[in-house]
């Protein structure tokens, strides 16, 4: 989603807090290249709550947008999500490694706009010509939904700087929304962008 990797610290103890706070917004490059805006902010509490077991909670938010030209068409897409997580975390070694399970509660949503300039969109598997009209989609995904992972750190029995590091998933499927402009319907077909919801 990014051109880099934010290694995040974690305060050590019984309990700590953890936070990260990253903006890029690259400058403009030169016709045909790409813009792109990134956002990521995250904070949250983490506690040992006995033996090989402990609790998190954090809030997030991300925002990803990257705007481009190809292929005669302009595009415009964003990735934005804003949450609550709770996590119950389990140490499978004694060490750092972790198997995490959870709930993961707010929006979460994908969008893009596409708008062809001198060439043609697609639609369910077929091409039409449509110079000035445009294609919209936007998908979003449940606002509370289950959480799986592996992961390293929170793991410090004594105050002090460490690292932690997540690798998991979010189940849920995404409500997927199609919005072409009229003139776009008038060419390929209702039926066809039924077929593409």
């Amino acid at each position: 989603l990014g051109e880099g990797i934010a290694l995040l610290v974690d305060r050590g103890g019984d309990g700590g807090g953890f936070g990260h706070l990253e903006r890029q917004q690259p400058a403009r490059q030169p016709a045909l290249a790409q813009r792109r805006i990134h956002e990521y902010g995250e904070v949250g509490v983490a506690e040992r709550v006995g033996g090989a077991a402990g609790l998190r909670l954090s809030a997030e938010f991300l925002k990803v947008g990257r705007n481009f030209e190809s292929d005669g068409a302009t595009y415009d897409t964003k990735l934005k999500f804003s949450s609550l997580g709770l996590y119950g975390d389990y140490f499978i070694t004694g060490g750092g490694f972790r198997l995490s399970a959870g709930v993961v509660i707010g929006s979460r949503k994908a969008s893009g706009n596409a708008v062809a300039t001198n060439g043609s969109l697609s639609i369910n598997g077929s091409s039409y010509p449509a110079a000035g009209e445009s294609v919209g989609a936007e998908a979003k995904f449940p606002s509370a939904a289950p959480y799986i992972g592996i992961g390293y750190g929170h793991h410090q029995p004594t105050k002090g700087s460490g690292f932690y590091l997540d690798l998991g998933v979010v189940i849920g499927k995404a409500n997927t929304t199609i919005s072409p402009s009229a003139g776009f319907v008038a060419a390929a077909g209702q039926a066809n962008v039924d077929a593409e919801q």
